[in-house]
């Protein structure tokens, strides 16, 4: 492992989720030669300047990949390898709401166990796991399903037959969990890879479905408590 004094990147910061210069404290590097190919990789162990997460980035290149690039050091253009970068952990593709929390707030085990299933959901997204994603996401509905004391033996449309009849969802939100869910047992029981924006749309569902479903009943009722509580701090108005 050499350390590198005063040397420095730019690169994605998965903490901070943007481009930030961020110092190198070890770099590994290793090429291999393959059939007339040459092969080269180089780890990085890095510090973001400013959030000071550590991670490690990964660059890849070849001598079969390149592009014709204008290289300062050289005043002309020549063939540049591409550069594979990955990190590790890996970069966040979608974050989870800032209302996740709020599921474990209470006593109900039912809604902690939504969040640990949502939480896996979005470390599955994150790890670039498409197919296991969307399985994910209908597990995750089930989860839902649960803690709003939907019969668990129900099969799929009768859960959401069940929910639309206790006025958990609408007729529409209905149609659009039908879809959700189609596009889960897809996954699971044909092999589906959803592509990257089907999975957004799968997933948007999703948090759309918990957050009005649960998280916002979940508010009110916190709501409902703080102004009891408060209504016995409030002065009365003094008959004359």
């Amino acid at each position: 492992m050499a350390e590198h004094e005063a040397s420095f990147v730019r690169t994605l910061c998965g903490n901070c989720s943007g481009e930030r210069n961020c110092d190198v404290k070890g770099s590994h590097a290793r090429t291999d030669d393959a059939e007339g190919m040459w092969f080269s990789s180089r780890w990085e162990i890095l510090e973001c300047r400013g959030c000071n997460y550590v991670f490690v980035r990964l660059v890849e290149t070849n001598s079969e990949n390149s592009t014709p690039q204008y290289v300062e050091e050289l005043g002309e253009h020549a063939l540049v390898p591409d550069e594979n970068i990955s990190f590790w952990p890996a970069i966040r593709t979608r974050m989870p709401p800032d209302w996740l929390p709020e599921l474990s707030s209470g006593t109900d085990d039912a809604t902690e166990e939504l969040e640990s299933a949502m939480k896996e959901l979005y470390g599955a997204l994150n790890a670039d796991l498409s197919m296991l994603s969307a399985i994910g996401v209908r597990t995750c509905f089930d989860a839902a399903a649960a803690a709003l004391k939907i019969d668990a033996n129900l099969p799929f449309a009768g859960k959401l037959k069940a929910l639309v009849e206790q006025n958990s969802i609408s007729a529409t939100d209905q149609g659009r969990l039908a879809t959700l869910i189609d596009g889960g047992s897809a996954s699971a029981h044909r092999g589906w890879i959803p592509s990257p924006t089907d999975l957004t749309t799968m997933v948007a569902l999703l948090e759309d479905f918990v957050f009005d479903s649960i998280v916002k009943p979940i508010r009110k009722a916190r709501l409902d408590s703080d102004a009891k509580r408060l209504s016995t701090k409030v002065p009365k108005r003094k008959r004359t």
